[in-house]
């Protein structure tokens, strides 16, 4: 008698079916752990994007943001203006009114896909306060587009502060924009 090596059928499927319940219990939580960086990265990367062009900005034209004064005209030449040093230094493809949870304002779309947003009390709090808030929405029209409220729920758009010379979230604990940086 020849004995043959090998697995029967009820093995293998045996098998199969224990690696499609491990696998239907961890792609979840794989898929929302690349989500959760995806937005980490893309809110890093406009913080450094947009820093950059605040020091271009003040190296080319001496302006930073305490002498920015109002939205302004996305032809401005010097970069006085929100729209004038968007679109003088930075990527810009368009703009337009926020959608989503933010619906007054001016929303700036960038080439990658994420934008800025000048909430309508932050054009007239620049010229009287040291920072002035602004949105970052890191995936543009792309939902959820909510603003982030607790620190342990990771949405796409984050309130950072214009300070002179740089785009900063705020220092405060509870500041999602700080919580992203730290995680």
């Amino acid at each position: 008698m020849i004995k043959k090596f090998g697995f029967t059928l009820a093995e293998v499927l045996i098998t199969l079916g224990i690696i499609g319940v491990v696998a239907a219990m961890t792609i979840p939580t794989l898929m929302q752990k690349t989500n959760d960086a995806e937005l980490k990265s893309g809110f890093k990367k406009m913080i450094s994007v947009v820093n950059q062009g605040i020091s271009m900005n003040y190296a080319l034209d001496g302006v930073d943001f305490s002498n920015i004064s109002g939205l302004g005209a996305a032809n401005d030449g010097q970069g006085s203006t929100w729209l004038g040093f968007l679109y003088n230094r930075l990527n810009v493809v368009g703009s337009g009114t926020p959608t989503g949870d933010i619906t007054t304002g001016t929303e700036v779309f960038f080439s990658d896909g994420s934008s800025i947003i000048l909430p309508a009390t932050t054009l007239n709090e620049c010229d009287t306060v040291t920072k002035c808030p602004v949105v970052i929405d890191v995936n543009g029209k792309k939902g959820p587009n909510t603003v982030t409220t607790t620190t342990n729920a990771l949405k796409d758009r984050y309130t950072v502060y214009a300070y002179k010379r740089q785009f900063s979230p705020s220092s405060a604990d509870a500041d999602p924009g700080n919580y992203i940086l730290k995680n």
